[in-house]
């Protein structure tokens, strides 16, 4: 990120008033604009100054309880075909169905997924996924997700009042979030653990699989997240985040836009997982509703080099078996082309998806997730015999 790129960020971040638009201009985040400068991301910048002016002190938080006008589904209504449970641990807002227990005692025996959605997500991002495992499996596998701190309906966990959204800070938080889930249900352990990442969450869970923060970890399945081709995207993603509405009316127009700019393909998937992306702000002049973007992922800046840096080598040395699965064939960096040719991990590309692939495609996840899960148990098997 160059140097005008972050007084650009800079600037927005320490302004005394809000824009917001009038009108929302579409944008495909899948549109290729790899030659994208910093002159155009400077003029897309000050387009944005132009904009329609509200103070800040105009827009006043009424909470975050999920209401909207508009007709959307309550919380209970969103996670509740998916998963079998949902309750406040701890900080953490978490998702889980628990597997049926062949032994009689219960933590032992378990296997479960456990995921890790990427920035600006939450846990329901697995909701499809999560009820597709649980179907093919039978209800043998468990699984669990959880909204991200400063995400879904998590509790916001704050440094010099910023997000504080550091490697090394997320993966203590997910290793945590996993001690208390199991503490809370009187299990002594998980024996075997499948961790599944996507974008971002792939970096905190290929950080926690290399240190085996976690024990009896059988495998990490990162999705759609390579360090080579995401640091060159850095430009990229700045300008289509520049782009984005500040705010949408209702819940159903939050959901429309992802859908119209294929950020999402999968209508069901985005009915679940895209409600709690936003919290309602109220004008306390007009008394009109705007849903704004829970977490500004402009604010995230600063943490990409460190979630991106090493990903590559730090998969590679997961001492348990790894699978990435991504959107296309021509998204491997160096590190990892070399790597797969030596077949160090498993491979996988999905055509007709895009960056949430979990989501688009959740059947075929969910087949493609089983099957590392089972194989890994077969050799792990045979290598305790052996």
């Amino acid at each position: 990120m160059s140097a005008l790129h972050r007084q650009v960020i800079k600037e927005k971040l320490i302004s005394p008033t809000l824009f917001v638009k009038t009108e929302f201009e579409d944008v495909d985040l899948n549109e290729s604009k790899t030659d994208i400068d910093s002159e155009s991301v400077c003029k897309l910048y000050n387009e944005n100054m132009r904009m329609r002016r509200f103070d800040v002190k105009d827009l006043e938080s009424e909470g975050n309880e999920f209401v909207d006008k508009m007709g959307c589904e309550d919380f209970n209504t969103l996670w509740s075909g998916y998963f079998e449970k949902s309750l406040k641990i701890g900080p953490f807002q978490v998702y889980l169905t628990v597997p049926k227990l062949s032994e009689t005692k219960e933590g032992t025996g378990m296997s479960f997924f456990i995921m890790h959605h990427g920035a600006g997500s939450c846990g329901l991002s697995f909701a499809c996924l999560a009820k597709e495992i649980t179907k093919i499996t039978n209800g043998a596998c468990g699984v669990l997700s959880f909204d991200v701190r400063g995400h879904g309906i998590s509790d916001e966990v704050l440094q010099n009042g910023l997000l504080d959204l550091r490697l090394e800070e997320l993966s203590k938080d997910f290793v945590k979030m996993v001690e208390l889930v199991c503490q809370n249900f009187g299990w002594d352990d998980i024996s075997e653990i499948v961790l599944v990442g996507h974008s971002i969450g792939g970096a905190v869970l290929t950080h926690v699989a290399k240190n085996q923060l976690l024990p009896n970890i059988l495998g990490c399945a990162v999705l759609d997240i390579v360090e080579g081709s995401a640091i060159n995207s850095f430009s990229t993603m700045m300008y289509h985040l520049l782009k984005r509405p500040k705010f949408f009316s209702s819940i159903r127009e939050g959901i429309d836009w992802h859908l119209k700019n294929k950020i999402l393909k999968n209508e069901q998937s985005a009915k679940v997982s895209i409600p709690l992306l936003f919290k309602r702000q109220i004008s306390l002049n007009t008394g009109k509703n705007k849903w704004i973007w829970r977490v500004d992922l402009n604010e995230t800046e600063p943490f990409w080099h460190g979630w991106l840096n090493g990903l590559s080598d730090c998969f590679l040395a997961i001492p348990s078996a790894k699978l990435l699965i991504l959107s296309s064939k021509d998204r491997l960096d160096k590190t990892l082309m070399i790597a797969q040719m030596q077949g160090k991990f498993q491979l996988l590309t999905f055509q007709n998806t895009g960056h949430f692939i979990h989501e688009d495609l959740p059947e075929l996840t969910a087949k493609a997730l089983v099957s590392f899960w089972k194989r890994n148990q077969k050799s792990l098997e045979l290598s305790k015999r052996i």
